[in-house]
């Protein structure tokens, strides 16, 4: 079943960044903003603290996008991404995301 992803920090991997710094704040923070999303959506709506841009999944990911500026070069091109502003995480601002997520026009589609 398809789900969106939400990923604000990595817990796992050589590469952790964090929202906020402290994992029970960043863990607050992004189930609040699960919580707004998956009330305006008809899919699961969960937090990803295990994200790794090299497998392939058919869910969507909802990635900070300060974390996705680190893969420059490993960019997830075999994942539909939607990059959010750092700050529309952490204050809880699902609109513009639902935006995205209706249009098409910020997704980043499997190549495959």
């Amino acid at each position: 079943m398809l789900q969106i992803k939400v990923v604000g920090d990595i817990r796992q991997g050589p590469f952790q960044p964090s929202l906020t710094g402290n994992p029970i704040v960043d863990e607050g923070l992004l189930r609040h903003f699960c919580q707004k999303l998956a009330k305006q959506v008809s899919v699961p709506v969960v937090v990803s603290h295990d994200f790794d841009p090299t497998a392939s999944s058919p869910d969507i990911f909802i990635i900070d996008d300060q974390i996705l500026n680190q893969w420059t070069e490993n960019h997830p091109h075999q994942l539909t991404v939607i990059p959010i502003p750092h700050n529309e995480l952490l204050h809880g601002v699902v609109q513009p995301t639902i935006n995205r997520l209706l249009d098409g026009t910020e997704l980043s589609s499997p190549t495959n």
